[in-house]
């Protein structure tokens, strides 16, 4: 990884970037409940992927304008993913697919986009935070024969927060208000 950050003397800007890279010469995948394998004869087995490659930028800028008397944060956060094998193998991971993996095969549920969009109007009393969040299109398995692409969605998210005095908050959320994908 490598990365850079800036905040300026008020606070009111900060950027960062990061630049990340990770080369597998073995990729391991295990099958297990939490990642959502079924099989209860393959539930944590270990799979064997051979060479792959993770590499991608994520970036972050955050600006804080005030407006008689308001608050006003504006967040940008953007994340370009590349995934890919490096090796072709009959792969017998369930969570990969079965089948032949190619050299530059997709890992699966891995977009290659990801960005979200913030903002929203605070005081010292107040606040309420409103979330745009986009992630691009992926994939369902590596193993391109019967590959099925997910689509790209976004979804908006609300958060409101009073405080009562100094050691007294309450806040509340609502994930995906329209309830759409």
């Amino acid at each position: 990884e490598i990365g850079l950050r800036f905040l300026n003397d008020t606070s009111s800007v900060f950027f960062e970037g990061l630049y990340f890279r990770t080369d597998y010469q073995n990729i391991q995948g295990i099958c297990s409940f939490a990642s959502g394998c079924v099989d209860d004869q393959l539930l944590d087995a270990t799979f064997t992927g051979g060479r792959a490659l993770i590499h991608g930028l994520e970036i972050k800028l955050s600006f804080i304008n005030e407006v008689w008397g308001f608050r006003i944060p504006i967040e940008f956060s953007g994340t370009i993913l590349k995934t890919s094998f490096l090796d072709q193998f009959n792969s017998t991971n369930p969570e990969w697919g079965i089948g032949i993996i190619q050299l530059g095969d997709p890992f699966a549920y891995a977009p290659e986009q990801i960005y979200g969009l913030t903002t929203g109007l605070e005081t010292d009393r107040y606040g309420h935070r409103f979330f745009l969040h986009f992630t691009g299109h992926q994939y369902d398995q590596s193993v391109e024969h019967n590959r099925l692409t997910i689509p790209a969605y976004h979804v908006f998210d609300y958060a409101f927060k009073y405080r009562f005095s100094k050691s007294l908050d309450l806040s509340a959320r609502i994930d995906n208000i329209f309830n759409q994908v």
